[in-house]
């Protein structure tokens, strides 16, 4: 027969410490990344973000990968297109064309802005008459009533990469191309966008010169911004969080950094009147810069990443509703071990793992790894506590091999 090489023990000693290490699954830690829900998938889309200073290099990098929030797990995905690592973008769900927009942001040398629509579990970049220019920390929502996508200002940075300057400009997409509307717009920076269905309108937070917060809602008939003053605002909306929360048809809003250099744990919900500061049930995740998104299909809203005020960017997901923030344990993947077998079938384009032992425990756990997923498998009449087993895939009969070395005994997976 065609065996595989035996490569999978060496490739044990290798991966030594445990299974996951070269195999996420969930994004790794970043902030400044973004989410939305794709009403296709029924799930949450995240991509890209910037990870911390690398302690080598003093370098931060930007993160070109595509994840999916299934409501129990993460799973990555590999789309054929890529478009270049960003942080700081603009994304929304454009619920007409069943498709995620996406402009601009942060390079790792410069700002951005060109435009990829997610579709079908793929990015395409579209080639619109007119753009925006390039910019990060802008922020868009998308109307589903006039079917337009409506940004607004960000931040640009000098050639020489020394001046950061906002802008405060308003722009529409319908789809094919970008429209500028109007002349400058509020002097907010930072500015969060949200559509607020229940009122069929597009509100902006965002902050004035001195930091204090600011609130907009868009008048498309006038293209303009109308500032709107309720006798309460979130305190802090720097680099915070904003969305639209069909549950109970408010805005939700929270995190930032404050000018005190403090990291807010308060979350405030908008009920088209006044900002109310909720009295929560659970600790909330103080961070800035996370990605924020309420997932439609399982009636909660999804917040994952960012960074504490001072330390790194975090890889947690957390999720809010009912007045409570609760932390997610995403377990669906074996656990650190060493002397497992570690098989690839070529043909299938599929890893399948098996046992392996830790300080305690001789495992006879078997998984398979494929499409950025791990699956356990509970097949009857396995190996049980197989101590050092080797694996080969056998190509000519599609058959996976495993070889107990201790108990001399050989099993096949069909």
């Amino acid at each position: 027969m065609r065996v595989l090489s035996l490569k999978n023990y060496v490739l044990t000693l290798l991966a030594f410490t445990t299974a996951t290490a070269a195999f996420a699954t969930n994004p790794s830690s970043r902030y400044e990344t973004r989410m939305v829900f794709d009403a296709q998938t029924s799930s949450v889309i995240l991509f890209g973000g910037v990870t911390a200073l690398d302690s080598g290099t003093r370098l931060a990098y930007r993160l070109n990968d595509t994840w999916e929030w299934t409501g129990s797990r993460w799973i990555q995905r590999f789309p054929a297109h890529i478009p270049a690592g960003r942080s700081a973008q603009a994304m929304v769900y454009d619920s007409n064309r069943s498709q995620i927009v996406m402009f601009g942001g942060r390079a790792d040398k410069n700002d951005l802005n060109d435009t990829w629509v997610y579709t079908n579990k793929d990015w395409t970049e579209l080639t619109p008459a007119t753009s925006p220019s390039p910019r990060f920390l802008a922020s868009a929502a998308y109307d589903p009533m006039r079917d337009r996508t409506v940004l607004f200002g960000g931040t640009q940075t000098s050639a020489d990469g020394k001046t950061l300057t906002p802008v405060h400009d308003t722009w529409e997409f319908d789809g094919t191309t970008w429209k500028q509307i109007g002349g400058e717009g509020p002097s907010v920076a930072k500015p969060l966008l949200a559509y607020d269905a229940a009122r069929n309108q597009v509100i902006m937070l965002g902050l004035d010169s001195k930091t204090a917060t600011l609130m907009y809602a868009y008048d498309p008939a006038a293209g303009a911004w109308n500032q709107v003053t309720p006798s309460t605002l979130p305190p802090c909306v720097n680099e915070g969080q904003l969305t639209y929360q069909e549950s109970n048809q408010t805005l939700v809003y929270t995190g930032g950094v404050c000018t005190n250099a403090l990291g807010i744990d308060e979350t405030f919900e908008w009920d088209g009147t006044n900002w109310n500061k909720i009295t929560l049930l659970s600790e909330d995740n103080r961070v800035f810069g996370a990605a924020f998104a309420f997932d439609s299909q399982r009636q909660v809203t999804v917040l994952f990443g960012g960074s504490p005020v001072v330390g790194v960017p975090l890889s947690d997901t957390w999720l809010y509703g009912g007045g409570a923030w609760l932390p997610v344990s995403d377990l669906t993947r074996p656990g650190p071990r060493s002397l497992f077998t570690f098989t690839t079938d070529p043909v299938n384009n599929t890893i399948w793992m098996y046992g392996g032992t830790d300080d305690a425990t001789t495992f006879s756990d078997f998984w398979r790894y494929d499409n950025g997923e791990w699956t356990e498998l509970l097949p009857e009449g396995g190996p049980v506590g197989c101590i050092s087993p080797t694996a080969a895939y056998d190509t000519d009969r599609s058959k996976l091999v495993v070889v107990c070395a201790d108990a001399a005994s050989t099993f096949e997976w069909d």
